[in-house]
């Protein structure tokens, strides 16, 4: 009878403990995303260097866009809205 009260036990407290163990895996993502943050700032000093020709000139404006969120470049506009349906 102790083996099944330990074991409702732990289906009862299941929950909680993913819970817990989620938070601390989430806890420690902002120091990580920091570090990565310094090393892409070297980076991007670095890549500088490239610059000077066309292409190097293409190179570093790769390199920039691709670090932007979504990968699109500035000067891209974005797609327009699809027209509305016609009315019947």
């Amino acid at each position: 009878m102790t083996g099944l009260i330990d074991a409702c036990e732990a289906v009862i407290g299941a929950p909680t403990g993913a819970r817990s163990a989620r938070k601390a895996k989430t806890a420690e993502l902002r120091p990580r995303f920091a570090a990565v943050d310094v090393i892409l700032a070297g980076m991007d000093d670095l890549v500088l260097q490239f610059g000077g020709t066309d292409d190097g000139d293409l190179f570093v404006d790769g390199y920039f866009n691709a670090r932007r969120i979504g990968g699109a470049s500035a000067a891209e506009e974005p797609p327009a809205p699809p027209p509305p349906p016609p009315n019947p």
